[in-house]
């Protein structure tokens, strides 16, 4: 009889060890800790100060210090180590003049043309002094065929954005990363 007791335990000792969630530690920060459960691919980020959780998150991805993510529902926002949750990132968007007289921008866009979308680079000076603005010709920089994509867009939900050229360097978020949505799945560039 005890033979049998021992031989049941651990068999239901067995089916509870591996009928819990595989999950593995993508990234162990000081403020919260990422992971993703292996079974089913969903990702949660866990808080380490306060143990708040969002969980059933369908994507994670870090982009520079702030890390994009798609909650259960596709609704896109963004976190970043000091649990700051935003719905756009307009780090790169702040226009800061320092003892200059003019302001070298920089505007991208995305357009259908054909079988494609082009983005597109048009360089703008604003002249303080003079108070005028000169726009460049738009520089085509990259083509993507049309039918490699259901959505694509910046990093602030739009098909146009605008940055200032010497805040690249300080940028958080690179302002000239491209979203690419493809059958229910975000790529970006």
């Amino acid at each position: 009889m005890k033979r049998l007791i021992i031989i049941v335990s651990c068999f239901f000792i067995s089916i509870n060890l591996y009928s819990q969630p595989k999950v593995e530690i993508i990234r162990n920060l000081n403020n919260f800790r990422l992971t993703q459960n292996l079974t089913t691919g969903k990702y949660t980020i866990i808080n380490n100060n306060t143990n708040e959780k969002l969980q059933e998150l369908n994507y994670v991805n870090i982009i520079s210090s702030y890390y994009q993510v798609l909650d259960s529902k596709n609704r896109m926002f963004f976190i970043n180590e000091e649990w700051d949750i935003k719905k756009e990132v307009n780090d790169f968007d702040d226009i800061c003049i320092m003892e200059s007289y003019y302001l070298d921008l920089i505007r991208l866009s995305i357009e259908l043309s054909g079988e494609f979308y082009e983005i597109c680079e048009r360089p703008i000076i604003i002249d303080y002094e003079n108070e005028s603005t000169f726009e460049k010709a738009s520089n085509l920089s990259l083509k993507i065929n049309k039918n490699l994509v259901d959505e694509i867009f910046f990093i602030n939900g739009k098909s146009k954005i605008q940055y200032q050229k010497g805040d690249l360097l300080n940028a958080k978020t690179d302002p000239r990363t491209i979203i690419i949505l493809k059958d229910k799945k975000y790529f970006y560039i």
